[in-house]
């Protein structure tokens, strides 16, 4: 069964801004985010380019954009895009990907959800990156102040993807 996957802003924002867009892409996954969220978040590059490559829209109703409105009432700490990324990702039965704190904590109660180290992980099993590009890739995010990822988990990453590397040689 192909695994559906609904995208939240800062896994888009961090995609492009590592220039990981095009390995997304080649995962054996279909990907989808929400028109809300499309309509609604600016990320730096015109969406066409996603739709170019695969990315699917799921539109939400009026009806369920008055059911985000309402659940927003409850998670003050959490933005409505993102709050339409957890509503699609339950709609369609799909894994969430978000790099939010907020949103990941009250969506794990409900579905399944992961972060952009996750993805990264796809990248190396699914060899749309090398381990060594990947690596490369980790050691550039923890130079970022932006990017918040686990620093203990992207070391202990990079140490064994560099040993494979180093084992191939």
């Amino acid at each position: 069964m192909l695994k559906l996957l609904i995208t939240d802003t800062s896994i888009w924002i961090d995609l492009i801004k590592h220039g990981l867009l095009d390995a997304f892409f080649k995962l054996p996954y279909s990907i989808y985010a929400v028109d809300f969220v499309q309509d609604n978040e600016v990320i730096g590059v015109n969406w066409s380019i996603f739709a170019q490559k695969g990315l699917q829209i799921i539109e939400l109703t009026q009806s369920e954009i008055l059911d985000l409105y309402n659940l927003k009432q409850s998670q003050l700490h959490t933005s409505l895009p993102d709050l339409a990324s957890y509503y699609a990702a339950i709609k369609i039965n799909g894994i969430l990907l978000t790099g939010d704190k907020a949103l990941r904590r009250f969506a794990e109660e409900r579905l399944e959800v992961h972060g952009l180290l996750w993805v990264i992980d796809l990248f190396v099993h699914f060899q749309t990156l090398t381990p060594e590009d990947a690596s490369i890739c980790l050691e550039l995010m923890l130079r970022d102040p932006n990017t918040r990822l686990p620093k203990t988990e992207c070391i202990r990453r990079i140490n064994k993807w560099r040993s494979q590397h180093q084992e191939r040689k």
